[in-house]
């Protein structure tokens, strides 16, 4: 993410919000050094609790230099299927 001023910042915390929808196949926390959303399917609320907040450990939030890290698969895709 970027400040005003177009000068990268690491993002450390993230609230786990949500709307009036009933739903409670959602789910959200940190998975190595990035945050996660999940929503649908079998997805199970049990890492962090609906407005609660998500917090990169300072280890992870300091590192300088950094390779990007990719995207995360779907928990649902199969690795074999992988070209």
């Amino acid at each position: 993410m970027t400040n005003l001023l177009a000068v990268m910042v690491a993002i450390t915390r993230a609230r786990f919000t949500g709307d009036s929808n009933p739903a409670t196949n959602i789910d959200a926390g940190l998975a190595g050094d990035q945050f996660y959303l999940a929503t649908g399917g079998d997805t199970k609320n049990e890492r962090t609790r609906l407005r609660g907040t998500i917090v990169l450990p300072a280890k992870v939030a300091i590192k300088e230099e950094r390779e990007p890290t990719p995207p995360l698969k779907s928990l649902d895709q199969d690795s074999s299927t992988d070209q």
